[in-house]
């Protein structure tokens, strides 16, 4: 019976031996230092992205998905210039769509051409030969034909009262930016968390009121963790932080960790609702899924590969996935499989400094459509007005 117990003791002894030791204590600037490194990864394909450019772009997207509910076929071939820092665009797009219902036996074409301006947060649209058809016979789809004919080539400025007067794109680029820096973060504990030596910290309070006074992001509470994992992979585990954008509060949980990033976004008032955001990379390959959950099922999935490669001034992007919709969206049951629409753009971008947005000089409110000579009176004594040409 000895030998059995000296055996079990021998094979225990092996396995501990064997076993990779997780626990390793590392100097607190030393594990900060270790993780900026890694976090650089982040702001280096932002350049790779080409998001920190002025730049023409040119897009080529088609979206399709066909079962025994719907069937979709569309294709929007956008070019123009873009600047997210400064929050400006001027596009040019062609757009072609069909979608047929096949339960409800609806069919809706469109196809056109669209112009958009976005210029010190004044947006601007521009319809040419714009066409919506709802099928023949349908006094809707005559009404928008007439509405549409009466718009055709007119700039529309889309006077809407903004709930969000911030550019997001550089919040975050700033918030970024900020965090990596070093002296951000000072150690308050040292714990143990799953089996790795880690930090529990916080961010100096200066840098905190530094952030709120350049960006719309105030940070009220954080629980933040930096993790040793190894000597050369330091993980910064965002476990519970309260913010407000825009003044409006959010709950964020974030894992930054190496080449893989986990974004979790609940609002109060839908707690049963969460965003999750999670990306991978490795070279030029990028994997990214975007969820909406609610009560822990599956409303909303966006999943998509992103190959990028950049030569100099130009960057090329080819995009391949699908979203998927609970199929209760659309028909307000579960009985049914999700709905997948499957996804492919490429992308190609050219650094440009040197265009010039310009506001358009004359335009039309968009209170005015429907009023004044686009009103509805003026339309309806139109001769022939709901006669199918």
């Amino acid at each position: 019976m000895k030998k059995y117990y000296i055996f079990i003791l021998f094979f225990i002894i092996f396995l501990s031996a064997c076993q990779k030791n997780t626990y390793l204590e590392m100097d607190f600037n030393q594990a900060v230092s270790i993780f900026s490194q890694q976090a650089d990864y982040l702001l280096n394909s932002m350049e790779d992205w080409g998001l920190n450019w002025q730049k023409w772009q040119q897009i080529s997207l088609e979206v399709d998905s066909e079962n025994k509910d719907i069937l979709l076929n569309s294709h929007i071939d956008t070019s123009g210039y873009t600047d997210y820092l400064a929050d400006k665009q001027d596009l040019y797009s062609q757009v072609s769509l069909q979608f047929v219902d096949k339960k409800e036996k609806n069919e809706i074409n469109i196809s056109g051409h669209l112009a958009y301006k976005n210029i010190d947060k004044e947006k601007y649209i521009n319809f040419q030969d714009f066409v919506v058809n709802l099928g023949t016979g349908n006094y809707q789809n005559n009404l928008l034909l007439l509405i549409s004919q009466k718009l055709e080539d007119k700039r529309i400025f889309l006077d809407l009262k903004e709930k969000n007067t911030s550019n997001f794109y550089k919040d975050f680029n700033f918030l970024l930016q900020t965090l990596l820096a070093s002296n951000i973060f000072y150690p308050t504990e040292n714990i143990t968390y799953n089996w790795f030596f880690a930090y529990k910290i916080k961010i100096q309070p200066d840098i905190i009121q530094y952030i709120s006074e350049n960006t719309s992001i105030k940070i009220d509470s954080f629980e933040w963790l930096l993790i040793i994992n190894s000597d050369s992979k330091v993980e910064l585990k965002i476990e519970n932080s309260d913010i407000e954008y825009n003044n409006k509060p959010f709950n964020i949980k974030w894992n930054i960790w190496n080449k893989n990033w986990q974004l979790n976004v609940k609002t109060p008032e839908k707690e049963n609702v969460v965003y999750v955001l999670s990306w991978s990379f490795h070279k030029n390959q990028y994997k990214f899924n975007l969820k909406q959950t609610m009560n822990y099922q599956d409303m909303i999935s966006l999943s998509f590969n992103l190959t990028n490669k950049k030569l100099e001034n130009l960057i090329k992007n080819t995009i391949e996935g699908d979203v998927e919709f609970a199929n209760k969206l659309i028909y307000w049951t579960d009985l049914e499989k999700n709905i997948k629409i499957n996804i492919k753009a490429k992308q190609e971008i050219t650094n440009n400094s040197w265009f010039l947005f310009k506001k358009p000089e004359s335009y039309i409110m968009l209170k005015q459509i429907l009023w004044d000579s686009f009103s509805l009176s003026q339309i309806l004594s139109t001769e022939d007005s709901f006669i199918n040409k």
